[in-house]
Order: C-alpha cells, then structure tokens, then sequence
C-alpha cells in the first residue's frame, strides 16, 4: 500500500471523486491513507446514489446494479474493483444527462439539487 497509494494520490490529485456510495468508499480510503502516510485525502466527492435518490425516487432501491438497470447499461465484472468503478462511471455519465436537463451544471448546482434531500 505504501507503494501504490502515493501514486493513487498523485493520479487523483484534486479532481472530484465520484462513487457509489461515497461514504463507504472515501472512509476506508481515508483511513488506510491516514494510516500509511499520514495524509489526509481531502477531495471534494459526489454520491451516485445519494444522486440517484433525488434524481430517481421512483426506484425500489438505489443499489448500483438497479440504478443500472435502470438506465439500460450491462453488468459486468459485478463486485470486482474494475467492473464497479466502471458500472459507476457509465451509471454517471447516463446521470450527467439527466442533471444537464434539469439545468444542473456545476458542483454548485449539484449540491443545490440534492440539498433537500432528507438524509439517509
């Protein structure tokens, strides 16, 4: 880890993650960086699925695989590091599509739409 995670760092730098379940993901992450480095990842980062929530009320949950579904995209290499940063990412771009219709543009406005979104 303390081979791979420095370069994990430098290739994030200080984009905007996005993940499915970002709590999840960015509490493990930031514990085993605090852990092996003594740093602090500090990115600002969306939720697809607290998106998902606001954006699609009308699904029976917001499970990567459903909001997929959902959006048509197939699933493959479920449960696998590559398969799931990739279902994400087409699961995002399909809500990118969505939010730009609803005239959600930036980080700001993104925020703004999910905001009142009662807390999960």
């Amino acid at each position: 880890i303390e081979t791979v995670l420095p370069k994990f760092l430098a290739f994030i730098d200080d984009s905007v993650l996005v993940a499915h379940n970002t709590e999840f993901d960015l509490s493990f992450l930031k514990h085993h960086t605090y852990k092996a480095l003594n740093q602090e990842i500090k990115n600002l980062s969306i939720c697809t699925v607290r998106v998902s929530r606001v954006l699609l009320p009308h699904l029976e949950n917001h499970k990567l695989h459903t909001v997929a579904a959902y959006f048509a995209i197939k699933i493959e290499n479920r449960h696998r590091a590559m398969g799931d940063a990739e279902l994400t990412l087409h699961t995002w771009l399909k809500m990118l599509e969505l939010l730009k219709e609803k005239n959600v543009n930036t980080l700001t406005d993104l925020n703004k739409y999910t905001e009142s979104m009662v807390p999960f």
